[in-house]
């Protein structure tokens, strides 16, 4: 694993609370079904509004991955879960809610930082409950094998696991095969081939125009093409803006813009993060016109990821969206 990278998907609490003030945060974004499931778990360990809710989503898959996570996101293990996994054996979401409750756990157990600066009793906690997570999400694809879901789980956590680029590119096909747009794969694909994880600039541009070469207008994998630039920028610029400056660059991001939002389904839980990273690319593009319409669909719905790259989240985007008002 290089050591240059940092978790991104850390708790809330490392943001600057009083930042926050204003902004809708995950994981629920302000969803009201998502809300009431979530509350419903906080308050009680209830999870049928929870599974009520999966069960709704049937096979939009964007939906169902977005209800998942409600139920997985949590920095420590859920005791419900064992719950419903004793109840429902043999369905697969508790098994998907517990594959992503054992990751974020993992992710806990790791903590922030770099990864020279963690410790073994912490990389040990890591690996063991990413190898639970994993055996979770196998078992949700022999239960249910047209759902794309555990594969986009597996496609992952083979980052963190160290797991070879033929085996993530296995769990990458099989979800695709699934549901060829399926934007969380897709994001996590890309993680996985960038140079600060398993990858290069070279593999992950490689993979982004292969993804994104034959998109339907308005599809939200456009935002790949930010979430490339940024990749480059965090590892080669201390200051992204000095990146994003190049008209080439510029020029890019726009026209992935243009391609993406007048066709897009706003209403999907993917738009919210397909948007923030448009809305972090194109204000460091100076592209204001632009990023002053991504940041009208996401009504100040702020994913932790790109805002968090150089500096406090809540802050960034913040900063952000003043100088984009202000223009």
């Amino acid at each position: 694993m290089k050591l240059l990278f940092r978790m991104v998907q850390g708790a809330l609490g490392a943001f600057d609370r009083r930042s926050q003030a204003g902004l809708i945060l995950g994981p629920t974004y302000g969803d009201a079904e998502a809300m009431a499931a979530r509350e419903a778990l906080d308050r009680e360990g209830n999870w049928q509004p929870l599974r009520a809710a999966i069960v709704k989503a049937s096979k939009n898959w964007a939906r169902r991955s977005f209800m998942i996570a409600i139920g997985g996101e949590y920095p420590t293990l859920q005791p419900w879960i064992e719950d419903w996994l004793a109840k429902e054996p043999k369905k697969s979401a508790p098994h998907l809610v517990a594959a992503v409750n054992h990751w974020h756990y993992a992710s806990a157990l790791r903590g922030d930082g770099w990864g020279d600066t963690v410790s073994e009793k912490g990389m040990e906690g890591m690996f063991q409950q990413l190898a639970k997570s994993y055996q979770y999400a196998v078992k949700a694809t022999k239960i249910a094998p047209s759902d794309p879901t555990p594969w986009s789980i597996l496609t992952g956590i083979a980052r963190p696991m160290e797991q070879s680029r033929e085996r993530v590119d296995s769990f990458f096909k099989n979800a695709v095969k699934l549901a060829p747009e399926h934007f969380a794969t897709h994001q996590q694909m890309l993680q996985y081939v960038c140079e600060k994880w398993m990858g290069s600039h070279d593999e992950m541009w490689d993979f982004v125009k292969s993804a994104t070469a034959q998109l339907p207008f308005g599809s939200l994998l456009f935002s790949l093409i930010p979430a490339a630039h940024i990749e480059n920028a965090i590892l080669d610029y201390d200051d992204p803006d000095e990146y994003f400056s190049s008209a080439q660059v510029r020029s890019a991001v726009k026209s992935a813009f243009q391609q993406m939002h007048d066709g897009a389904d706003r209403t999907s839980p993917d738009a919210i993060a397909a948007y923030n990273l448009f809305a972090y690319a194109l204000t460091s593009c100076e592209a204001y016109k632009d990023a002053r319409v991504a940041f009208s669909v996401l009504r100040n719905r702020m994913t932790e990821t790109p805002w968090g790259y150089y500096g406090l989240p809540a802050r960034s985007f913040k900063k952000a969206l003043a100088k984009v008002e202000a223009t």
